[in-house]
């Protein structure tokens, strides 16, 4: 009975996630759209399978990911990179990221 209540806890540990939503313009305030989002895990032995989002046509960015630290890179071209250190541990809004 102990192991079950032991394992369904890590279980609710490992898939607890959250999201993370920005909205990337440009310096004149217009949408970046299909702008590419990327979550890169920060410290050592956290990796895995990517986690990125492409911006809509209103620039909007929306990421769900596991807890942890990261830095959200967004690229698109003709800009330069926008990254910013993002500590998931509830939802996060970044608001606007002028690219």
């Amino acid at each position: 009975m102990l192991l079950l209540v032991g394992a369904a806890s890590v279980w609710g540990a490992m898939a607890q996630s959250f999201t993370l939503t920005a909205t990337a313009p440009n310096s004149a305030g217009e949408a970046v759209a299909y702008a590419t989002a990327l979550l890169e895990a920060e410290g050592v032995g956290q990796s895995g399978a990517p986690i990125y989002d492409v911006a809509d046509q209103a620039g909007r960015i929306e990421i769900e990911a596991p807890k942890g630290s990261y830095t959200l890179v967004i690229t698109c071209i003709g800009y330069d990179d926008k990254r910013v250190a993002v500590e998931l541990d509830k939802n996060v809004e970044l608001g606007t990221l002028v690219m």
